[in-house]
């Protein structure tokens, strides 16, 4: 299905070994540069014949391709004691921004001792790399973290949660 604003080709089909499962490969198109949700709607029609009854529908959304977001992040858990270093890769970080404007909240307390290391330019800024190290917690918890920059008014969340989980006993043998 097809809007001003964006369409899906189909690019590929094959049927499984079990003859009952079908794989679509499927190109999405948007034609304008900002954010935009769509529907794919997929249809099996055989040619010069009407479209079978059953459908497929997904939704799909396009991010703006200047804004700034989190690619993705390493690790994804810790244990509660924190101090432990983090790498997120951000797309379109604002080129004019440096490290010390840069807030990374992970739950109640913000990350310390924060680089960043720029790489390609972007539409909306450059693509970089954030270093850092994260915070400890008192008990285990899942929290959202955030990358700020409260200068420019910019709260971004990572893409996923982030787990602090309960550090192992110690073993102690004689």
């Amino acid at each position: 299905q097809a809007s001003n604003a964006a369409s899906a080709t189909l690019t590929g089909f094959r049927l499984l070994s079990d003859a009952s499962t079908a794989v679509l490969n499927i190109e999405v198109y948007r034609g304008t540069l900002s954010a935009l949700d769509m529907n794919v709607i997929v249809k099996l029609c055989a040619i010069n014949q009407a479209c079978d009854k059953r459908t497929a529908t997904f939704a799909f959304s396009f991010r703006d391709p200047t804004a700034t977001f989190v690619l993705y992040y390493n690790p994804i858990q810790a244990f509660t004691d924190g101090l432990i270093p983090m790498v997120a890769q951000v797309e379109n970080l604002p080129a004019a921004v440096n490290a010390s404007e840069v807030v990374v909240s992970v739950g109640p307390n913000n990350a310390s001792s924060v680089t960043v290391i720029r790489g390609s330019p972007t539409l909306g800024g450059t693509d970089a790399t954030l270093e850092f190290v994260i915070p400890g917690v008192a008990s285990p918890t899942t929290v959202s973290p955030l990358l700020m920059i409260p200068r420019l008014g910019l709260s971004v969340p990572f893409s996923t949660d982030f787990s602090y989980v309960q550090a192992p006993d110690p073993t102690i043998s004689q």
